[in-house]
């Protein structure tokens, strides 16, 4: 049981599935429930519960210990090369791709929309619709607006940068065709 104020934050030690630390973070007691109750990593982050990056779509087990938390990944990434074919308990972390980290991005969250998992953030807002995907995306552009350092500034764009994505997923237009467009603008 969680026994501190809500405001506490505490380390968390993220282990994969053999036990060896893979990211350290910070979690407060309402990260933990959402870790508890959703089954992948919940951390703060700048005052905010967020996903962990890292860890997004791997399940993990999370618990208590003494003044901190333990996030233990439920599966491990295959060696480079091993080509496992059994069917995995979890889906792995994505693995970058030529084409770079939007695009690999944009294909989780076109798969979160097409399997809607429970516990997703992603799925949340595809069950909530285009006009809260909508509304979202506008509070994160306010908070891009009103960010006080560059450091703050990256991590508002990533969240705004991510909703976008969610909005052209759900619109069904491609990050390609974005490109698209800027590229003959800059011509």
């Amino acid at each position: 049981m969680v026994s501190e104020s809500p405001a506490a934050a505490r380390p968390a030690v993220v282990l994969d599935a053999i036990g060896r630390v893979c990211a350290v973070a910070t979690m407060d007691a309402k990260a933990f429930r959402k870790s508890l109750e959703s089954g992948e990593l919940w951390v703060l982050r700048e005052g905010r519960v967020l996903p962990h990056a890292a860890t997004r779509g791997q399940r993990v087990r999370v618990s208590e210990g003494d003044g901190w938390y333990e996030a233990r990944l439920e599966t491990e990434r295959p060696p480079a090369g091993a080509g496992r074919t059994e069917p995995q308990s979890a889906p792995l972390p994505p693995q970058p791709s030529a084409s770079g980290p939007l695009h690999d991005l944009e294909r989780i969250i076109r798969e979160r929309r097409r399997t809607l998992p429970e516990g997703s953030y992603t799925s949340y807002l595809f069950r909530e619709g285009v006009p809260r995907i909508r509304k979202k995306l506008g509070e994160e552009a306010i908070e891009v607006i009103t960010a006080a350092s560059g450091a703050e500034v990256a991590g508002e764009a990533a969240d705004l940068l991510y909703h976008l994505l969610v909005l052209l997923a759900a619109e069904e237009v491609s990050l390609d065709q974005v490109l698209e467009v800027l590229a003959a603008r800059v011509r």
